[in-house]
């Protein structure tokens, strides 16, 4: 009983070859890329409405992206006149101006 059945699937599959053959399928569309060592670019975000929709990781992006544009002594300088070292010790205001200002580099 199992015999009949794997002899009926492999007479299926020699009859869909057969067809294949006569008859190629002809790609529609170029193949899926594979994998790229290069990380897919991250969509732009919007500029906060206000200080509460402002997050630590918006405002550490921002100023990657200025950084890696070639504004670091900016960013430095400025973090400086606000009296701070790093990012993480802005005050939520000094946070909302600070974004402001970094957005306003790279554009």
């Amino acid at each position: 009983m199992l015999e009949n059945e794997i002899v009926k699937l492999r007479e299926a599959v020699e009859a869909l070859t057969a067809a294949l053959e006569k008859n190629p399928v002809l790609a529609t569309e170029d193949p899926a890329p594979g994998p790229s060592s290069e990380p897919e670019p991250v969509a732009e975000k919007e500029v906060p409405k206000n200080q509460d929709e402002l997050t630590l990781e918006a405002l550490k992006d921002a100023t990657l992206k200025a950084s890696r544009a070639g504004h670091k002594a900016a960013i430095r300088k400025k973090l400086n006149e606000m009296g701070v070292a790093k990012i993480q010790d802005l005050t939520p205001e000094q946070s909302a101006v600070f974004y402001i200002w970094v957005k306003e580099l790279v554009q």
